[in-house]
């Protein structure tokens, strides 16, 4: 099976996956934040979607674990304590920063302006 295309959880919005971080269009940014869970060695991945400001964590398989809004403060009581802190919006924008020297996410920092925290 190919997975091609990624889902919000929240609202079914759906892009493909292909280059889906660089394309200005796209409405989903997807990291490796190395997220991990306690009972399991397997990466956890963070995406947001720009359409209803929601991060969902997902395996690289796409199983979909935890949906929840940007500003959201729950823990996981299932992930290391390093990572403690459900909410990974501040880490994904740090992740852009740091991957952005180029500027081939301009268009990402954008979106993350339009969002009100």
């Amino acid at each position: 099976m190919i997975l091609d295309k990624i889902t919000c959880q929240n609202c079914k919005h759906e892009e493909k996956l292909e280059k889906v971080n660089y394309r200005k269009d796209s409405k989903i940014f997807l990291a490796n934040l190395y997220l991990r869970q306690k009972n399991s060695e397997q990466e956890i991945y963070t995406f947001i979607c720009f359409s209803c400001n929601h991060l969902t964590n997902c395996t690289p398989g796409l199983e979909y674990l935890e949906t929840y809004k940007y500003d959201c403060t729950d823990n996981f009581v299932n992930y290391f304590d390093i990572y403690g802190y459900k909410n990974q919006f501040e880490n994904l924008k740090k992740h852009v920063d740091n991957y952005n020297s180029t500027g081939q996410f301009d268009h990402v920092v954008e979106k993350f302006k339009d969002i009100k925290k």
